[in-house]
């Protein structure tokens, strides 16, 4: 990897967790209290977190992983102890041979699609999620554009 990549992409990327409210925000004009995930991996980093799930036990998040030494993201969903915000599990959902990030989501019909960054593809997929096998599966192009962190309202 030339300088310029390891410099590029040797930066840290932390997910964090608060969990306060919207107004407490506004009055303490920021956040506090920040609960960081606690990984064993120092090979990688993590980005572009969307909450899938919270229960009393544990936080299911999507998100973008990227190893350091191939700069090229893809999406897996981690699993992590709500109580000491350790990483139980990790799942890769999608890896393809461009670039993936931003795992943005929507729930139709009972079901949960995941429609992530693919710039480099050419369009923007939207893909179902299969929460038993953990992947990403059956993908539709619902635009032939090159977006970057798009998100649907």
């Amino acid at each position: 990897m030339n300088l310029l990549r390891q410099i590029q992409y040797s930066q840290n990327w932390y997910v964090g967790f608060c969990f306060t409210s919207a107004d407490d925000v506004i009055i303490n004009k920021g956040v506090k209290d920040v609960k960081w995930l606690n990984h064993p991996y120092k090979d990688r980093w993590f980005a572009d977190p969307f909450i899938y799930s919270v229960t009393e036990k544990e936080i299911i998040v999507f998100v973008e992983e990227l190893l350091i030494e191939k700069p090229k993201g893809y999406l897996v969903e981690l699993v992590i102890n709500k109580q000491t915000m350790t990483l139980v599990n990790r799942y890769v959902l999608l890896d393809l041979s461009t670039h993936l990030s931003y795992p943005a989501f929507f729930r139709y019909e009972g079901k949960l699609y995941v429609y992530p960054e693919n710039g480099a593809s050419g369009k923007l997929n939207c893909y179902e999620y299969d929460e038993f096998n953990h992947k990403l599966i059956n993908p539709i192009c619902i635009l032939h554009e090159a977006l970057a962190d798009s998100t649907i309202l």
